[in-house]
């Protein structure tokens, strides 16, 4: 199941269309000043196609990441409509929060399970 040459990442377009377009969307929206419900959509579209292109990846090529941040983006999209709906409440920091826990979640399971198990599943 493993095929590094599979793998998005080794290819620019799919790497800048899954996760360099999407997070750089999500900053330039919250640093445009747009409304809630425009953040609300522009944040959800992303992570909805972060998530995407890690299932994808992790079906192509068994990157074991991206069986991981898939699941994961799916989850902080769905706390993005939440959120950005107010059917929950995070009080004045629901943005820096999901932000934060976006990055620093994804960050960790990009990393430390393929530094304890490799880069693709067997």
């Amino acid at each position: 199941m493993a095929d590094d040459r599979k793998d998005f990442v080794r290819s620019w377009f799919p790497f800048l269309f899954f996760w360099v377009v999407p997070p750089a969307a999500m900053v330039g929206a919250v640093n445009a000043g747009i409304s809630r419900s425009q953040l609300t959509l522009v944040w959800t579209v992303s992570l909805l196609v972060m998530s995407t292109g890690c299932f994808v990846n992790a079906l192509r090529s068994g990157r074991l990441h991206c069986a991981l941040t898939g699941p994961f983006f799916l989850l902080m999209a769905c706390a993005t409509i939440l959120y950005g709906f107010r059917v929950i409440s995070l009080a004045d920091v629901g943005w820096e929060l999901i932000g934060v826990t976006t990055v620093v979640g994804g960050l960790i399971l990009t990393y430390l399970p393929e530094r304890f198990w490799g880069r693709y599943r067997k």
